[in-house]
């Protein structure tokens, strides 16, 4: 803020000060020595006797006068012994004027060297000195009534002595006035180099680093000693230095993460959100736009058989084939997992055709090893044109998001345009499921189900699997499939599941089970690696730490982990608390066996695919030995799932396996079928 009113400088607000000191020290000086002289004065006038009498009389030569009379018969005279002096010659004698006085009653002057004839008093002649007008008559010689009166001119005198105070006084007054001129030539550089360094320091504040060095050294350079301006010019060009350095990191960590707000860190493509706002831009302006929305087929395979990395090495690999591919113009974006979107302006059809054909073949190009073998990509693609296959964001998306899973129906690798035959049914069953997902996180469209697990040697009912169920459109209750599946392209699995677990530890409060009946619930990926879910998961749990015991959480797609020690931390953390984990659909890939040493698990769930051709095919029954010898050797109880018949359940207990779930032992059903005496809430 600019300061307000007239500016005075520091200069003048040193200067002013120092000179009105000097002032008074020097009032103070003459003040003092004219009270010495009043001093004085007073003492000469008091103490003439001692003083000025002595400063007289020293003239005479005392013993050759000490009995000296006077004689004025015929002209004044002084008599000593032989010796006779006329009153003039004894004033040349001692160089000062002199007066005789008679004393009779009235005191008449009879002869004076001086030119005066004052009127004096018989009472002054009794004084030591006696003051007239301005003169000084002092005793000499005293002779009957007659009186030798020495005269002193006091005006002259005092005269001599003011003129010694000026005398002294000039000089002092020149020296401190020198003095002062000298006081402001030292202050003037420093001062003007001051005032230099505060009109550069907004320079400083509008991040105009060079330009304030260059005006801080130009007034470094004008001084060559090391001061406190210079050394304060110094500390300011460090300063500044160390300002515009940090500035540069801010502005080089804004930089970043905006560009993390708006990238994928592995592909180094433009993240989902960027994406969707561009592609609003787009239809806002109703331009001619192409979108691709794609999905690698199979996935998920690379990742159970050769591991995460190998995986994320092909979606690399596939996002640089799309870079180099796509016009300048295009717009190419990892949407999340293995979906990729790309946005093209002022494409024609045929182009589309011929460009996305190159894309097929450039793919089939790509060869990435792991787990001993070589993986190449494909891609299911589903197409649409802007603006005439729509105008708004959630609908365009639901449209090539339908179209690409219909492109994987038909047999993957292929592309299917989203205003194909069929396609706006789908679309309506698409666009039910997310409008679902947005609002239907509820009771009144949600619903738990409940399947038992046994115990593999007595049949009893060990743990209960929790699955949930979603109303259709005619009130059903069917499977989530496609809820889910809208619900992770809302972002809102973790909001999901954590409905689900919440749910559960409310009914579990409530169900009339044995103390040792466990409940098992699914965790999907996305919730492990999202702290907050996890966060509020353990905070419910310490809220009824009682049910802790009874609870099995099963992590589910675990290719999909995308931080294994973020996992395990989670994990770690609850059990403290008291629950059990398990492991699903393990023994399919590497995966599997990769977090079974990391992840510290209670339970694995073997996968239905060795469970179902348990019966006929040995090589089933072998690897199902080899996983439970593998659990055994960990600590942990195996479950077995998709048991459907007596026989594979026989063998099932022969090969050891903990516990068995299928359909032999009874299908998910709500709650209050299972527990009609349910206690209600």
């Amino acid at each position: 803020m600019k300061p307000q009113g007239a500016m005075l400088s520091l200069r003048w607000q040193l200067l002013v000060p120092v000179f009105c000191m000097l002032v008074l020290i020097f009032a103070g000086f003459v003040a003092v020595h004219q009270r010495s002289l009043d001093n004085l004065y007073g003492k000469i006038r008091d103490m003439a006797g001692q003083y000025t009498q002595s400063d007289v009389l020293y003239r005479l030569d005392r013993q050759q006068y000490a009995n000296a009379t006077l004689n004025c018969a015929d002209g004044c005279r002084v008599q000593s012994g032989e010796r006779r002096l006329s009153l003039r010659a004894l004033s040349q004698q001692v160089n000062l004027p002199l007066m005789v006085v008679k004393d009779q009653g009235s005191v008449a002057v009879l002869q004076s060297t001086a030119d005066i004839k004052p009127r004096l008093s018989h009472q002054c002649l009794g004084h030591a000195v006696c003051d007239v007008s301005g003169y000084w008559y002092i005793p000499m010689l005293k002779s009957g009534d007659l009186t030798l009166l020495g005269v002193l001119d006091a005006q002259s005198l005092l005269g001599e002595k003011d003129q010694a105070l000026l005398t002294s006084l000039v000089p002092g007054l020149l020296g401190l006035l020198v003095c002062l001129g000298l006081f402001y030539l030292l202050l003037s550089r420093p001062l003007e180099r001051l005032s230099a360094i505060s009109d550069a320091l907004p320079l400083l504040a509008r991040g105009a680093y060079e330009g304030f060095r260059i005006r801080l050294r130009a007034i470094g350079r004008q001084q060559k000693l090391l001061d406190e301006p210079t050394l304060l010019a110094q500390r300011l060009e460090e300063m500044s230095l160390q300002l515009e350095n940090m500035e540069s990191q801010l502005q080089r960590r804004a930089d970043e993460l905006e560009w993390l707000a708006s990238h994928d860190v592995l592909t180094n493509l433009m993240n989902r959100r960027r994406f969707e706002n561009e592609l609003q831009g787009y239809l806002k302006s109703r331009r001619v736009m192409t979108l691709l929305f794609m999905d690698l087929d199979d996935f998920k395979f690379v990742n159970d058989v050769a591991g995460h990395k190998v995986g994320d090495r092909l979606l690399v690999r596939v996002a640089k084939v799309l870079q180099q591919l796509m016009p300048e113009s295009a717009s190419v974006c990892r949407v999340g997992g293995d979906e990729f979107a790309v946005l093209i302006p002022g494409l024609s059809e045929a182009g589309e055709e011929a460009l996305l054909a190159k894309l097929f073949r450039a793919l089939r190009e790509v060869r990435v090893s792991g787990g001993g073998q070589l993986h190449s990509p494909s891609v299911s693609i589903g197409v649409a044109r802007l603006p005439q296959d729509g105008d708004d964001l959630e609908e365009v998306m639901a449209r090539v998001d339908v179209a690409m899973y219909k492109a994987k129906e038909l047999g993957k690798n292929r592309f299917v345009r989203a205003t194909g035959q069929g396609s706006e049914q789908e679309l309506g069953r698409h666009l039910y499921w997310l409008e679902k997902s947005k609002h239907g996180i509820n009771a009144s469209n949600l619903c738990l189900y409940f399947q038992p697990i046994v115990d593999t040697e007595t049949r009893d009912v060990a743990h209960f699997e929790t699955l949930l169920r979603t109303r259709d459109r005619d009130g059903a209750w069917v499977s989530p499939v496609d809820f889910i599946r809208a619900a992770e392209q809302t972002g809102r699995t973790a909001e999901l599941d954590l409905w689900v677990f919440r749910s559960l530890l409310a009914l579990m409060e409530r169900l009339p089970v044995d103390d040792r009946v466990r409940f098992s619930v699914n965790l999907s990926p996305k919730t492990f690696g999202e702290l907050d879910a996890m966060a509020q998961i353990a905070e419910e749990l310490q809220q009824k730490s009682q049910l802790a015991h009874k609870l099995i959480i099963e992590i589910t797609e675990t290719a999909a982990l995308t931080n294994l020690e973020q996992a395990r931390r989670s994990i770690q953390q609850l059990k403290a608390i008291g629950c059990h984990f398990a492991l699903d659909d393990f023994g399919v890939g590497y995966s599997s066996f990769h977090t079974l040493k990391t992840l510290p698990v209670d339970f694995i769930k073997i996968d239905g695919s060795f469970i179902r051709g348990l019966a006929s095919q040995d090589a089933d029954s072998i690897f199902v030995r080899a996983l439970v010898e593998i659990a055994s050797h960990f600590g942990y109880r195996t479950i077995a799932e998709f048991v459907e018949d007596e026989e594979v359940a026989e063998l099932l207990d022969i090969l050891q396996v903990s516990f068995m779930q299928g359909y032999l032992f009874g299908k998910p059903q709500a709650a209050d079928v299972l527990w009609p005496d349910m206690a209600v809430a």
